[in-house]
């Protein structure tokens, strides 16, 4: 319940016509937490009230008004009145009624002096009407009337008599009335009257009352009904309900602004805590680190802020927010209070953006962004916003793009924010296929560093065509959920020449079978010791419109196994050994040797193909896809990792066509280097290699992978190896290691493929592409807030905390190495932060709790800093432990003056 009276004053300056009264409310304090309010109407009476109805604030009005036709607007910060009379034409001596009770505040509203005033139900009275005219007759018996003392009130629905008289007989039926008394008698009408053309006449014995109705038609009985509904029910009440519009809060707090800076104590150790008010720990950390930089301090003690205030930009809050802010800025460095309640300040940022507004847990850094940003706008030196539009490099010099952007951004925004708070990052997008750059300088107030992730090694061989030697191995740190289009993103920009959509990531199982991985599959699913093959899916043949490109894992096998020099049964090495005649994969010395061995080897005795060179992908248009096709691709593919000799002549190329009609041509049977095994799932061999047609086409439906086996086992053919995966020195890996916010930067300016939502038009392609984006830092503030990015999304409903420690450095972090390449470094800038405050972040995503460590710049030349202190809501205590943990979230850097 609100328990602050409502501070609103009616300006005397009111006005009437017949019909309506008009008169403007001005506010001055306004009641913690009211943002909603009800004006309740009742018969001679308005109220403001509570949004639970509760009155707060009641005026009595002078004369009686309809209550469904109330009229109510805010103009500005007030709100502007318009009531209709019940009795049109009944001119109001005053807005308000005195203070006294119903029944003299009657008499005083027709003007009378007065012993006493009687209410009467009844009075003797008849009626009488015609169905075909437009008039009632009411007849009232009452003699001997004092004739300037009558006065008859005609309302639309309403009839009212006030009178007096000299008629013993009727002053002896009322206790203690004399001529004196006044008495009144009023009804509701059952139908709708013209006030104006109705009129009355006096004879001796009664009063004579004409009423013209609004339409024909008989009424049947004079009033309304017992208990029907009627717009004279004294006991009826009708709520109109209003929200406090910010200008009016802008207006309470300014007046509370004006109050709090002239009563600030000399004592400014900024030991007040803040209340919380439920759920409110995220707003108090935020405020009191702000209330600990040293700009706003200084500017919101030491300047008076009503000059600066832009009241005219839409974006703002008119003030209101910069007005509660100061108010409780003041109200923390007066040095008065142990701790206090930051409810204003939590309702008017509520009122504008209704996430803030019940008492939910909300992240602390979003509610820093929006108050930082309203802060902005409620102070922002340009009136006028002109339509501006973004600026980019096209060829110019950096400093030239960066500087007219710089520009650009303050022809809308000028304030003291920007002013400390915001510096410019320089962005990069390189388009993948045609190296088309795209730069630009765009402004930031808060620099949100990601935190790298618990990495594990992924191992990856290149088969991909490029400035890399075929066969490359490189070690990919990868984190716990990396996926594999994360994976295709890191190869292109190694292999810099290649879109992550052109290629293709196969795992090799021990059993020679291949797995084509899905971009959405988890690398995790891999262990370190597996090997990944990137594989290129583009392709040389000619693409037709709408084609489909029919992408399957190609593998090579030799059914005569290379360099077999050791003998299977004693050992011996050799180079003259006889292999088996059966399965070639073994070889003796002698037969001696080979029937010792015969027990064991029998078992598995038979061809066994090898896998040799290097996996890759084979990839035909579905437009191009025939038998033929099929091998020559094959071809093409398996000779890039192995060489082959037949006699001591290399095969360069094949033409499965021209080797089909020279075999039917010929009388000798010509047999073909390789043969091309389909394999279907779960890799058993497709029967009678039935996926060729007679006509030449091939169906592919249930093909899973094929198998190029080279026919060399009882032939001259020769296949040795030209590429093989090649091994890469790993270091050693430190799960230990610190991580320190010099890796989250570098992380930040590393460069990154944009996801396919995020995908950038390239102005030279004409179309979308999966952009490289590399950031660096151009300008820095001199208030530099960084955001720990701790929670990350994986969908609506799934969310997770990084808790790693981030090692961050109290003084002297460090910026220069993070600076553009293109930004000249100046000697007479400073790169160095010190640190000032640190909101934490404790528990879960659903709950948890917010603390702040804070310290405050000292000296002359702000070169040192107060001893750090911790705020956890109400409760302030300084704290000598390590400041550095794994809850840090939000931090806030100084820069350093330069001293040189």
């Amino acid at each position: 319940m609100i328990a602050k009276k409502l501070d609103v004053q009616l300006e005397e300056d009111w006005q009437q016509d017949d019909k309506y009264v008009k008169f403007t409310c001005k506010f001055g304090s306004i009641p913690d937490g009211l943002l909603t309010f009800y004006l309740r109407c009742q018969e001679k009476q308005i109220a403001f009230c509570t949004d639970a109805k509760i009155s707060i604030k009641e005026f009595n009005l002078y004369d009686s008004i309809q209550l469904d036709y109330v009229n109510a607007e805010w103009d500005d910060d007030k709100l502007k009145i318009s009531l209709l009379k019940t009795y049109p034409g009944c001119h109001w001596n005053h807005l308000l009624s005195s203070t006294e009770d119903d029944n003299e505040n009657t008499t005083l509203l027709n003007g009378y002096s007065k012993d006493n005033c009687i209410n009467l139900d009844h009075i003797s009275h008849d009626w009488k009407e015609n169905a075909d005219e437009y008039q009632v007759k009411i007849y009232v018996f009452v003699k001997n009337l004092i004739e300037e003392h009558l006065k008859i009130d005609y309302g639309p629905n309403n009839l009212r008599l006030t009178f007096r008289t000299r008629d013993s007989s009727f002053l002896s039926k009322h206790r203690n009335s004399t001529q004196h008394t006044t008495f009144k008698w009023e009804i509701c009408l059952r139908g709708t009257i013209a006030p104006k053309e109705s009129s009355h006449i006096i004879t001796d014995d009664c009063i004579r009352i004409q009423l013209n109705k609004q339409m024909t038609g008989l009424w049947s009985r004079l009033e309304q009904p017992i208990g029907a509904y009627n717009h004279f029910e004294r006991k009826r009440s009708v709520y109109n309900s209003f929200d406090v519009p910010l200008r009016a809060w802008r207006s309470s707090q300014l007046d509370e602004y004006n109050d709090v800076m002239n009563d600030i104590y000399a004592n400014r150790d900024g030991m007040t805590g803040l209340n919380n008010l439920g759920n409110t720990c995220f707003m108090n950390s935020i405020i009191q680190c702000l209330s600990n930089t040293q700009p706003l301090r200084d500017y919101f003690l030491e300047c008076n802020i009503k000059n600066d205030i832009n009241y005219d930009n839409p974006l703002g809050s008119k003030g209101a927010i910069v007005a509660s802010f100061a108010v409780l800025l003041r109200s923390l460095w007066s040095g008065k209070f142990s701790s206090i309640s930051p409810n204003k300040l939590k309702s008017v940022v509520g009122a504008k953006a209704s996430q803030f507004m019940g008492y939910a847990q909300q992240d602390a850094q979003e509610f820093m962004a929006y108050l930082l940003d309203g802060l902005h706008e409620d102070l922002n030196r340009v009136r006028q916003k002109p339509l501006t539009q973004v600026v980019e490099g096209a060829g110019r010099p950096d400093k030239e793009v960066a500087a007219e952007s710089w520009i650009v951004h303050q022809k809308r925004n000028d304030s003291l924010i920007v002013d400390y708070f915001y510096g410019q990052l320089k962005s990069v997008l390189t388009c993948p296929v045609c190296r088309k750059e795209s730069t630009t300088f765009d402004p930031y107030m808060i620099l949100p560093l990601p935190i790298p992730a618990t990495k594990y090694p992924i191992k990856v061989v290149s088969v991909i065509s490029s400035n890399i030697e075929l066969g490359t191995q490189k070690t990919f740190m990868v984190e716990k959920r990396a996926t594999v289009r994360t994976l295709k993103e890191e190869i292109s920009i190694w292999l810099e020449d290649i879109d992550p959509d052109c290629i293709e990531i196969l795992g090799m199982s021990s059993d020679d079978r291949c797995r084509l991985l899905s971009d959405r599959d988890l690398l995790s699913y891999w262990t370190r010791f597996d090997v990944l093959y990137a594989c290129d899916c583009r392709t040389d043949l000619p693409l037709q419109e709408d084609d489909t490109l029919i992408k399957k894992p190609l593998v090579q096998r030799v059914a005569r196994p290379n360099d077999l020099d050791r003998c299977s049964s004693c050992g011996r090495e050799d180079n003259s050994l006889k292999r088996c005649s059966k399965c070639a994969t073994v070889t003796y010395c002698d037969q001696d040797c080979q029937r010792r061995d015969w027990d064991y080897h029998k078992h598995s005795c038979a061809i066994t193909p090898s896998v040799i060179g290097l996996p890759s992908m084979l990839v035909i248009p579905e437009s191009k896809l025939s038998r033929d096709t099929l091998f020559n691709e094959a071809f093409k593919l398996g000779i890039k990792s192995v060489t082959v000799f037949k006699g001591s002549v290399e095969i360069t190329s094949f033409n499965a066509e021209e080797f089909r009609k020279r075999s039917e041509e010929s009388s000798i049977k010509e047999s073909t280097p390789f043969t091309l095994t389909p394999v279907s799932h779960p890799y058993s061999s497709i029967k009678d290699n039935n996926i060729y047609k007679e006509n030449g086409d091939v169906s592919m439906d249930d093909v899973e992978q094929f198998f190029l086996d080279w026919n060399n086992f009882k032939t001259s053919l020769q296949v040795k190896v030209r590429a093989t995966a090649s091994t890469d020195a790993m270091d050693d890996i430190d799960s230990n290691k610190t991580t320190t916010l010099y890796d989250c930067l570098r992380l930040f300016t590393s460069p990154e493929i944009l996801l396919p939502e995020e995908s950038w038009y390239c102005p030279t392609c004409k179309e979308h592409k999966e952009a490289r984006k590399q950031l660096s830092l151009w300008r820095l503030p001199s208030i530099l807030i960084i955001q720990l990015k701790r929670f990350s999304f994986r969908s609506f409903l799934f969310r997770d905390k990084v808790t790693t420690d981030v090692d961050f450095p109290e003084n002297g972090l460090d910026l220069r190495d993070f600076i553009s390449d293109s930004a000249s470094i100046n000697d007479n800038e400073s790169y160095l932060y010190d640190l000032y405050a640190v909101v934490n972040h404790y528990g879960g995503l659903m709950g948890g709790h917010y603390t702040a460590y804070a310290r405050f710049p000292l000296g002359k030349n702000r070169e040192g800093f107060s001893k750090w202190k911790l705020y956890d809501d109400s409760r302030v205590s300084y704290v000598s432990d390590d400041i550095v943990s794994s809850s840090a979230y939000v931090l806030f850097y100084k820069k350093r003056e330069n001293l040189s």
